[in-house]
């Protein structure tokens, strides 16, 4: 790139205005194999030298102090890993999280494969393993991907030299890590597209492969892999449905990425295809080097909330981003969390919500089908799709069903305890107190599941009215063996029980409300 303002008459060229103006070495590419202090200086001294081709370094290139030393000059440079988090499934994500949780600080690509190792001999041992040579011998069985070991870092299997086969990513470094590149080479494993190719001797791609990215590199399949960065920033939630168990959201959704790929077949999976549901696009730039596209959603998504926490509850509300047709050999969704907001949702409707955060992951999932296709059998057939799930986070507001729900229950239960002031020789009249107000809490008890979806589980709410039911229950018993000692002229031993269940019932009713609440309120 030109200077702005060119340098004094005589004056000699100054280091870093010389390499603003690029060199042309002859060159595409430059690749360091050295330490990451070695490697940071070079790359230094060749962004310096005006040299711009990408550099690429190996996997020790992903250590910290590459990148704080390298400062600034991150621009195209690239490091080849074994692993990068922002590639793997949804059970790595879930293992970097706890982890950070557990130690404070974010989970390294070293843990994994620390992890992974683990795992591997435990899954040796559990099949029968039980010393050096049948652990060997289990692990030395993954030769093939219909044979790989499932494990955190994806499926891995071994080759004749005993090396474990993975893809390679290809990450670029920037001041917030390691991202992937837009671009990612994978070897192709599928028997059925290698059957095509040797079918058209290795020029062809053949009808296995027709409309997708697949290139032959000295006898050697691979699949071109487009990486697209998303993001999505929330506007409003219009309606959060409960009984109907679906919500509705309006949303920014934007699109980053290089080349030829048709990010209109990018959708959401949980969404429900309404006339209601709009899209338009607000600002795209499709002629750059990293296009972009942007858009604002609106529309409503399924989504089954657990409720068993209700009305303590807090829901996570997902919007699950994949492409409709195209696999993880050719697509991959990244979240873009440098352009993400952390900015509050206000407006969340009905207003019984309030925002506590947000969630987002992409990862990997694989459908328990064979498409009807016979080329999917095998676990080395399967297909894997790339999903980017955004969360929203919301959490309902206590006080109205403490007015509307639990006071009136309370009122109930007061209502009942009134039986301890009622003669003991009125018996029908402590009768008819007690079951009207078994059949009051009962029909209220009706009456609040209805507003909400029939589930198979007890919520939080049934277990207040569940010992409600036991405490009038067991009024009703006291008040029967009572009436029987009145009948029988044992007037004492009736007073007796009398007292002692009024001096144990009410603080016993108490505790049971108290510690179920803070229980509630805890969980």
């Amino acid at each position: 790139e030109a200077d702005a303002e060119a340098p004094a008459e005589g004056a000699a060229p100054a280091g870093p205005r010389r390499a603003r103006q690029g060199v042309d070495v002859g060159v595409d590419a430059i690749v360091l194999l050295c330490d990451p202090e070695a490697g940071a200086k070079l790359t230094s001294e060749i962004r310096k030298l005006g040299i711009g081709v990408p550099v690429f370094g190996p996997q020790s290139f992903a250590a910290e102090s590459f990148r704080s030393q390298l400062g600034k000059m991150t621009k195209d440079v690239f490091v080849a890993t074994a692993f990068n988090y922002e590639l793997g499934s949804f059970n790595a994500l879930d293992f970097a999280d706890k982890l950070e949780a557990l130690t404070g600080a974010p989970a390294s690509v070293k843990s994994a494969f620390v992890y992974d190792a683990g795992a591997a001999v435990a899954a040796a041992m559990q099949a029968g393993a039980r010393d050096r040579g049948a652990l060997q011998a289990a692990l030395a069985a993954a030769t093939s991907p219909d044979t790989a070991l499932a494990l955190l870092t994806g499926d891995v299997y071994f080759d004749e030299h005993g090396s474990a086969v993975r893809h390679l990513i290809v990450a670029a470094a920037s001041q917030n890590g390691l991202k992937p590149a837009f671009t990612q080479l994978r070897k192709v494993t599928q028997q059925h597209v290698l059957n095509s190719l040797n079918r058209g001797g290795g020029r062809s791609l053949g009808r296995a492969t027709a409309g997708r990215d697949v290139i032959v590199v000295d006898g050697e399949a691979w699949w071109r892999t487009k990486v697209v960065y998303a993001g999505i920033d929330y506007f409003r939630a219009d309606n959060v449905d409960v009984p109907g168990q679906n919500f509705r959201v309006e949303f920014y959704l934007w699109f980053r990425w290089e080349g030829e790929l048709d990010v209109e077949n990018i959708g959401f999976v949980n969404e429900i295809f309404t006339e209601e549901n709009t899209q338009e696009v607000l600002r795209e730039d499709l002629d750059a080097r990293i296009k972009y596209a942007c858009f604002k959603h609106s529309a409503s998504f399924l989504f089954p909330f657990d409720l068993r926490d209700f009305p303590f509850d807090t829901q996570w509300l997902p919007l699950q981003l994949a492409h409709r047709t195209r696999d993880t050999n050719e697509v991959i969704i990244v979240v873009d969390r440098d352009n993400l907001t952390t900015a509050p949702v206000n407006e969340i409707y009905p207003e019984e919500w309030t925002w506590v955060g947000r969630k987002d992951a992409a990862g990997t999932f694989t459908p328990a089908t064979s498409f009807g296709d016979p080329a999917y059998t095998g676990r080395g057939g399967r297909a894997s799709f790339s999903l980017y799930e955004a969360k929203l986070g919301i959490k309902r507001i206590l006080f109205p069903y403490l007015v509307k729900m639990f006071l009136p229950l309370g009122i109930m239960i007061a209502i009942t305890l009134l039986v301890f002031l009622v003669p003991r020789d009125a018996f029908d009249a402590r009768m008819t107190l007690v079951m009207t107000a078994l059949l009051s809490i009962l029909v209220f008890h009706l009456a609040q599941a209805e507003a909400l979806p029939a589930v198979g589980y007890l919520m939080r709410a049934d277990y207040f009215f569940m010992i409600t039911y036991v405490l009038v229950f067991t009024l009703t018993i006291k008040t029967v063996v009572v009436n029987v000692f009145v009948s029988a002229d044992k007037d004492s031993v009736a007073r007796w029980i009398d007292l002692v269940f009024a001096v144990v019932f009410l603080p016993l009713s108490a505790v049971a409300y108290i510690g179920l609440t803070v229980w509630s309120m805890m969980a």
